[in-house]
């Protein structure tokens, strides 16, 4: 409800935490719904009223019990009208971006056996081929043919890797294994094989950090298509800020900036909101604290430092290693050539700035100081550069110069998207 109040244009996917006893066989721990009385299974009252077998009583309870917490649910739907995209198209206002929704309430991995009930009930959805058939209805018939698509699930997709460190990877078993959707994997195949392509796809639910240790790469770059995945679930999202003086939270939030239809930077940012008492000043009201680095464990510096910065000087990479779980191709080894090209995009990454739409002086809201606290630009795309040939043999369509980027060919060059992993 609270968010439904929003007055910026807002657009939300609800997960599987929104539905949790709804969904699942811990239905029974739900609260129940304001004038929701649990009806009895116990044999005698059926064999009283009508005669029915113990699985059958079961069976009515379950039909009861899911009806009745579905209220919960739909709920929240009917609070967020429009604002929820799940299966559903949102245009954001003044752009010709179109945002789509996946699949709700997604838990992520290979099957849908522990939730199909929930959702037939609310969909009609039963098999991982109809879902996708659902999300592809919905670009085939409401997103203009020209609008940049981007596609806003849960979890993400199947098929970007199964370490444990991958983007959407199991972590919570030794065997690890790959836990994004596969019927987002589905939608995403066949839009590139009707040549509808995807700028963008943007969720959450697979944590950064990782159980036993290690952080999650919460980026990825596909190499044949240029489109971005950006995971948003930094966990905790709020933090509190332990030091004297007044009560004050941090809170994170992943800002994705466009140009012309194409990611042109990404960071996560920090906000922090401290309780307005007199004399209260922030203690960071001089500006953020801007990351820099690349593929590496980057520290503080000035803000608006170009990204990759670290990187320029091949003399102090020596000794520094790529993290031991990185999935980015090797450089190959040495040649005029290559290095020529990594001196290139070096020093378009010099020269290019990421400058993200964000107001950085401190605003009173209420009774509550808020500003931006520290950017952690994660993602930038170099504008097109002379041809230059520094393809890996074997995988023609991607290009290496520094650690953590990748080119896409185009008509002027190389259009280089430049990234790593905050958190590594």
């Amino acid at each position: 409800q609270q968010i439904a109040q929003l007055r910026s244009p807002t657009a939300v996917i609800l997960g599987n935490h929104d539905a949790w006893y709804t969904m699942t066989r811990r239905r029974s721990r739900s609260p129940s719904p304001a004038g929701h009385k649990r009806v009895s299974v116990s044999p005698a009252h059926h064999v009283a009223q009508q005669p029915q077998s113990l699985p059958q009583q079961l069976q009515q309870q379950r039909e009861v019990d899911l009806a009745a917490a579905s209220d919960s649910v739909q709920q929240q739907l009917n609070a967020l009208g429009d604002m929820h995209v799940g299966y559903a198209h949102k245009m954001i206002p003044g752009t010709c971006i179109s945002l789509v929704g996946a699949r709700p309430f997604s838990k992520g991995g290979k099957s849908l056996r522990s939730i199909r009930d929930f959702l037939r009930q609310l969909y009609g959805v039963s098999e991982m081929q109809e879902s996708a058939d659902m999300i592809l209805n919905v670009i085939n018939t409401q997103v203009p043919p020209a609008n940049t698509v981007i596609l806003v699930g849960h979890n993400g997709p199947a098929g970007l890797g199964s370490e444990r460190y991958n983007i959407c990877g199991v972590d919570w078993v030794q065997e690890a294994g790959d836990h994004g959707d596969p019927d987002l994997q589905l939608v995403l195949q066949q839009l590139q094989q009707s040549g509808r392509p995807v700028e963008l796809v943007v969720f959450g639910h697979m944590h950064h950090t990782l159980k036993g240790g290690g952080k999650r790469q919460m980026v990825h770059v596909d190499p044949a298509t240029g489109c971005v995945y950006l995971n948003a679930a930094t966990v905790p999202r709020v933090m509190p800020v332990h030091r004297q003086g007044p009560a004050s939270t941090r809170h994170h939030f992943l800002v994705v900036d466009l140009l012309d239809g194409q990611v042109h930077c990404a960071a996560d940012v920090w906000v922090e909101v401290m309780e307005n008492v007199q004399g209260s000043v922030m203690p960071c009201s001089n500006g953020p604290t801007a990351l820099s680095g690349l593929g590496q464990t980057g520290g503080a510096a000035e803000r608006n430092m170009p990204f990759g910065k670290h990187v320029s000087d091949p003399e102090e990479q020596q000794g520094s290693q790529q993290p031991a779980h990185s999935s980015q191709p090797q450089q190959p080894n040495s040649t005029s050539s290559s290095r020529h090209a990594a001196d290139c995009l070096q020093s378009a990454t010099t020269q290019h700035q990421c400058q993200l739409p964000i107001i950085y002086s401190p605003k009173t809201v209420d009774r509550w100081i808020v500003q931006v606290v520290q950017v952690n630009v994660v993602l930038k795309t170099l504008p097109a550069m002379p041809y230059l040939d520094t393809s890996i043999p074997g995988h023609p369509d991607t290009a290496v110069g520094v650690s953590g980027q990748h080119s896409v060919h185009s008509s002027s060059g190389h259009v280089v998207k430049q990234w790593w992993d905050a958190y590594n």
